[in-house]
């Protein structure tokens, strides 16, 4: 009956119809000869292709299925394959036009297929490499397998299954990568990205890389985008710009999509890109998705697919301070730290060639903790008394524990596989690793006592490593605990040798000071306690106070002759009525000249007792076109003040015992 109906729809011209009805035909194959089967499907492969919609039937109504536990890499293309047994229960060969597997990543749900086309499939058991192109490091779930006969596919859904299918796929060592960060030399004032292009063990002869922002209103300047091409013995791209080997690269094609296109890169060397950003709003991290499609040597296609999230904000604030002294001025760097542990390689201003900069670096591999702070002082010192506007260049070279670690941990990784023959799997477990970094590990802990990992850890190593040989899996573990425990004995100074860090520049603008005031407060006292900064000068109430206001003018840039006569400064003393008299000037002018010492004499009578803060002094001008500094040079900033001993009183309180007190004795109070 079926024959027949199929042979109707057939004659009518309904391909669908008939396509189904030979399909249905198929799976009671016992029943017909197998002349009749080899011309059923010769009537599948022949009418199939001219079908105007996809029609989907059950893979398992003529095939059985098995996948393999392990996607595989090849060993020298950037390819993958995983293995598909399909046992048909067709009894006569079947062509189909492909097979292929389709899953997503469980992180970002990014697609993957594998694929192989123009199969013929006997009757029995066949095994087929199914091959990938897209190189996408993470975890998988498989979702469904098909095959396709023209316009027939035949599917199986693993979603709806009790457990999921899942496989891992990471990337050979040699495979091309890519890496997104801020640039090693991190300008403040302007906002770029770095895009690493390595392309391994391969020689690129084109391609294009492809960027996507998951942040709003976010744009790149295409016209300002800067690459190069270095060799991967240069660590940074810092050092590549001072080296002979970097070269200026030019992109092929920028459009306005963010497509890059670029040409040749040879395995030994690696692109980067340098691509500034905008946006109307605040980015305080980047999302983006990079996409690189490759062709090699070989005139084989590739693609390199992978999300990214960049911090932009520096883990530390920086506050400037001047302390301005005759003849220089010291700058102090105040670095201070929230959330990140730190460590600062070095602290480096550049050479300039009006000033004089000391010391020229300070390096110390300093460790700052979080809600720590970090002070550098530098002193700046003219070499002639010409106007400069050279801006001071503050070099800060630093990495997080979170990267110090990485690297330490990625090396002694790729020692231990290279040794137990395990470099397939080196990608795979960095990926791991930084998953572990991000949820298990303490910082601050390895910050004060190196400890990394603990005995609690190894379960979730074991949980990640689910997905690959149980034998090797076994040979990673014991690699973990191995490197768990040398980890305690490391010399940090010998693993971090040439631990990459990101160079933060900071601008600073030297100030031009025409005067400098330095202001002394000089006590008038038979005690020596004006050189002594920890003596604090003690007085009775109502005794007077005698000092004297020094001032000492330096000029420093040239100033108008006319200028500087009628260059007129006030001088004013500012005091709480309610705790002292001033007998004195408390207002007084003066004019400017070269090294002319000011001196004010006054009298204090203070009012109250107990530490009292001296008077404080402000110097100003009503000429606007002058630029001028206070140096406070005394460090005494308060004295003790005692009662009177007339207004002396006291309270015994309760006796808390029998005897007598003798009054006939008189009681002295100091």
């Amino acid at each position: 009956m079926i024959q027949t109906y199929a042979s109707c729809t057939l004659e009518i011209g309904d391909i669908e119809k008939y396509m189904k009805s030979c399909l249905s035909l198929l799976t009671f194959e016992k029943y017909l000869s197998q002349d009749k089967i080899l011309f059923y499907i010769k009537e599948i492969e022949k009418y199939s292709k001219a079908l105007g919609n996809d029609i989907s039937y059950p893979l398992e109504n003529y095939f059985s299925v098995q996948l393999d536990d392990f996607i595989n890499q090849f060993e020298d293309k950037d390819s993958y394959f995983l293995e598909l047994i399909l046992i048909s229960n067709i009894s006569q060969d079947i062509s189909i036009n492909s097979a292929s597997i389709k899953m997503h990543k469980e992180s970002d749900s990014q697609e993957l297929y594998f694929i192989k086309e123009n199969i013929i499939i006997k009757h029995g058991k066949n095994v087929i490499d199914l091959i990938s192109n897209i190189t996408s490091l993470g975890n998988y779930i498989i979702e469904t397998i098909e095959i396709r006969i023209g316009k027939i596919c035949l599917l199986k859904n693993f979603l709806y299954s009790g457990k999921k299918f899942r496989v891992a796929l990471f990337p050979r060592i040699g495979s091309l990568d890519v890496k997104v960060m801020l640039p090693s030399d991190i300008l403040l004032n302007k906002q770029r990205i770095s895009i690493e292009v390595d392309p391994g063990k391969n020689n690129v002869i084109s391609g294009h890389l492809d960027i996507k922002f998951g942040n709003p209103n976010l744009k790149i300047h295409t016209s300002e985008i800067k690459a190069y091409l270095y060799n991967k013995n240069n660590r940074t791209l810092e050092d590549a710009k001072h080296s002979e080997e970097a070269i200026p690269y030019e992109l092929e094609k920028i459009t306005e999509n963010n497509i890059l296109s670029f040409g040749n890169i040879s395995s030994g060397q690696i692109l980067s890109l340098i691509i500034p950003y905008f946006s109307d709003n605040e980015i305080l991290e980047i999302k983006a998705k990079i996409s690189v499609t490759y062709f090699v040597s070989t005139n084989e296609s590739y693609i390199y697919i992978s999300n990214f999230t960049i911090l932009t904000t520096l883990p530390w604030t920086v506050d400037v301070q001047n302390y301005f002294k005759k003849q220089c001025i010291f700058f102090r760097f105040l670095i201070s730290f929230s959330n990140s542990s730190l460590r600062i390689i070095n602290a480096k201003p550049e050479e300039l060639d009006d000033f004089f900069i000391s010391p020229s670096e300070i390096s110390n591999k300093t460790l700052i903790l979080p809600s720590q702070s970090a002070s550098f002082i530098f002193k700046i010192v003219k070499k002639n008394n010409f106007y400069s506007d050279q801006p001071l260049t503050f070099n800060i070279t630093y990495h997080t524990l979170e990267e110090e670690i990485f690297y330490i941990a990625s090396n002694m990784f790729f020692h231990e596989f290279e040794i137990n023959n395990l470099c397939k799997y080196y990608s795979y477990i960095i990926y791991i690793f930084k998953k572990f970094q991000q949820s298990k590990i303490n910082h601050d802990e390895y910050g004060l006592k190196q400890i990394i990992f603990t005995e609690d850890h190894i379960s979730y190593w074991k949980d990640e490593l689910v997905l690959i040989n149980c034998n090797d899996r076994d040979k990673i573990i014991k690699i973990v605990q191995k490197i768990m425990h040398e980890f305690e004995n490391f010399s940090i100074d010998m693993e971090l040798l040439n631990c990459p860090g990101k160079k933060a520049k900071i601008y600073i603008k030297i100030p031009t000071i025409h005067v400098l005031h330095s202001v002394d407060f000089i006590i008038k006292s038979d005690k020596n306690i004006n050189n002594d900064i920890h003596s604090v000068l003690k007085m009775t109430v109502g005794e007077p106070l005698y000092a004297e206001l020094r001032i000492q003018q330096t000029l420093g840039h040239e100033i108008d002759k006319d200028l500087l006569e009628k260059l007129e400064f006030f001088c004013e003393i500012h005091i709480d009525n309610s705790t002292w008299l001033l007998s004195g000037y408390k207002k007084a002018s003066f004019f400017t000249k070269d090294d002319c010492l000011q001196v004010f004499p006054i009298v204090l009578i203070p009012l109250k007792s107990g530490y009292i803060m001296l008077p404080t002094i402000e110097i100003t001008t009503s000429v606007t076109s002058i630029s001028f500094e206070v140096d406070y040079n005394y460090d005494m900033k308060h004295i003790l003040v005692l009662p009177a001993e007339s207004s002396v009183t006291f309270h015994l309180g309760s006796l808390q015992h029998s005897e007598s007190l003798n009054t006939k004795n008189p009681i002295n109070y100091t």
